[in-house]
């Protein structure tokens, strides 16, 4: 329903059906070549759903990009009657290809600007749609002014009966609408803006104000609290299960949720890296073995065994009632070399009164033991023997992988999984630091996927506001040469998304993914519109009049962002 009421506006606007027509298939066809762009030319493989959203905005942006080419087009025609096609058209670039450049090269930087992000569904989203609009505007400034010469040439006749009536529409149209539209943008608007500019300035300015201390102060925007995406306000219907309801039914209750606490990973051995793709979640690189790791030497088995001890005294440790866990060192170190449960195996030389330290055939052995002795009691007896060795794929010691169990419940919430993460991490990170060489390369993970997700919102949207703002402050000050209106510009700007987004936090939002790309896409939609206004304002012909400009900025653009604006609302609300 969205892209026919969007269709219609650009049919009323243009006036012509073999416009529109073509106008929506140059969307297509800029989403077509994009994704040509995306997975050939750039050799990206993931291609997450997100990115269909693209067409939502690149309607808006096509729509607004063809409606200023139009009211230039015309406005070429009425100054240059009788004038040939080639000097319609050459005037026609020559005004409106500077603002559609800007707009668009912003609109795409904005855009682009979310590759900072954390997560790969944003980049890769930044990406895509950042290709999307620039295809679009080589589009709009070689496909379409040829498509209006077409149009201005070819006359499509109607029968007589038919043409009657369409001629008293548009004479109905240029009477009425038309003039009413003239009048509105070429002098009424115009004269409230001049008039009563104190008061605009003033107001939007209180606004922004109100925005900013919504968002960054009270109350402030919230981390989520549920890893589905919400797609409404908190106190609606369909939003009350997943929110309020959903961890009342067992059914409900996965490992991630309930009386569940969070693991505790430590490895050895292993570097902390990720080699894979980070535009492709399903690369997950390869292992890149710690060549320092040395767990065979007096110091490092020592220190490992103090560190499993301080590690059971620890307030977050999950100790468990009647059992006490002892790392696998602890245990060849300390259990009896026959064990009546097993008569035919012989723990020697994993057992009381073996020399220390083990030297790595040893420990190569006790491993094997170890391995045999837990199948033996698979089914009959719990094992609290904690961790195990890590080995290649050529059979030799490369590392320790040591898990326990948190006594911290896991929780959606940020604040008790961050203060669990904090308190980990000092005590891991003070212990490795006073580590021997062979174990300093130590770390921990754990089952911390949407604490994640909500760090990386927390930090990455605003980075990629930033970015966005400051790139859409370099283009506009490029192009304009003006300081004073590429400033103003991204003031507006900065209202625009205060208030937006201020919005959201009031109507009881939180931050996702889904209000982080909003919060990117609000600076590339916003400067769109501003961009024209100032770049018109700086091609305006009366340099010494300030009031001038404005009338003809407003007078040349006002329409056409108007309808833009329309579309763009229209495109977003249906879908």
């Amino acid at each position: 329903s969205s892209d026919v009421c969007s269709s219609d506006l650009m049919w009323f606007y243009t006036e012509s059906v073999l416009l529109t027509v073509l106008l929506v298939l140059s969307v297509v066809s800029a989403l077509i070549i994009a994704y040509f762009l995306y997975t050939i030319v750039l050799g990206l493989n993931f291609f997450p759903f997100l990115n269909i959203t693209t067409l939502i905005f690149l309607v808006g942006i096509g729509a607004d990009d063809a409606f200023v080419f139009t009211d230039v087009w015309r406005q070429a025609k009425q100054n240059n009657p009788g004038a040939p096609l080639t000097r319609i058209t050459a005037d026609t670039l020559r005004h409106a290809s500077l603002s559609m450049f800007v707009t668009s090269l912003t609109t795409a930087a904005a855009f682009i600007a979310n590759f900072s992000s954390k997560i790969t569904t944003i980049k890769c989203f930044g990406i895509y749609a950042g290709i999307a609009i620039l295809c679009k505007f080589s589009m709009m400034v070689t496909w379409f002014p040829a498509v209006c010469v077409i149009n201005e040439s070819v006359q499509i006749p109607w029968p007589c009966a038919e043409k009657s009536s369409i001629h008293k529409i548009e004479l109905l149209y240029q009477n009425y609408v038309a003039k009413s539209v003239r009048f509105v943008f070429s002098d009424f608007l115009p004269r409230v803006v001049i008039k009563f500019r104190i008061f605009w300035i003033l107001s939007f300015s209180v606004l922004t104000l109100g925005g900013l201390e919504v968002l960054l102060f009270k109350p402030g925007f919230h981390l989520p609290t549920s890893s589905d995406f919400q797609m409404f306000e908190s106190s609606h219907p369909l939003e009350a299960y997943e929110l309020h309801f959903k961890d009342r039914f067992r059914f409900e209750t996965s490992s991630s949720q309930g009386s569940a606490t969070f693991p505790i990973d430590f490895f050895w051995g292993i570097k902390p890296v990720d080699n894979g793709d980070y535009l492709d979640p399903n690369d997950y690189g390869t292992i890149e073995w710690d060549e320092s790791f040395d767990i065979t030497s007096r110091e490092s088995q020592a220190w490992l065994m103090n560190f499993c001890r301080k590690l059971r005294k620890q307030d977050f440790y999950g100790k468990k009632e009647g059992v006490t866990s002892y790392c696998f060192l602890e245990t060849f170190y300390n259990q009896s070399c026959t064990d009546p449960l097993t008569p035919g195996i012989s723990y020697y030389p994993c057992c009381k009164g073996s020399p220390f330290p083990f030297n790595k055939t040893i420990l190569n052995l006790c491993a094997t033991i170890a391995d045999v002795r837990a199948q033996i009691f698979k089914y009959k007896r719990q094992d609290s023997t904690i961790g195990n060795l890590i080995y290649d794929e050529r059979g030799s010691l490369r590392g320790i992988h040591l898990r326990v169990m948190s006594n911290v419940r896991i929780s959606r919430a940020y604040e008790p999984a961050h203060q669990f993460w904090e308190r980990t991490e000092s005590w891991v990170m003070k212990e490795i630091r006073n580590a021997p060489k062979g174990m300093r390369g130590g770390w921990w993970i754990s089952g911390m996927e949407f604490y994640d997700l909500q760090r990386s919102l927390s930090t990455g949207t605003l980075v990629s506001m930033a970015i966005a703002i400051a790139m859409a402050f370099g283009v506009m000050l490029l192009t304009t040469l003006n300081i004073l209106v590429s400033l103003y510009a991204i003031l507006t700007i900065i209202g625009i998304i205060s208030v937006t987004i201020g919005s959201l936090v009031l109507s009881g939002w939180k931050l996702n993914i889904l209000e982080s790309i909003t919060m990117s896409v609000a600076v590339g939609v916003s400067i769109d519109f501003a961009m024209h206004f100032g770049v018109a304002y700086c091609l305006a012909p009366n340099k010494e009049c300030r009031k001038a400009r404005v009338r003809f900025s407003l007078s040349r653009m006002g329409s056409a962002i108007t309808m833009a604006a329309v579309t763009t609302f229209i495109a977003g609300q249906f879908k």
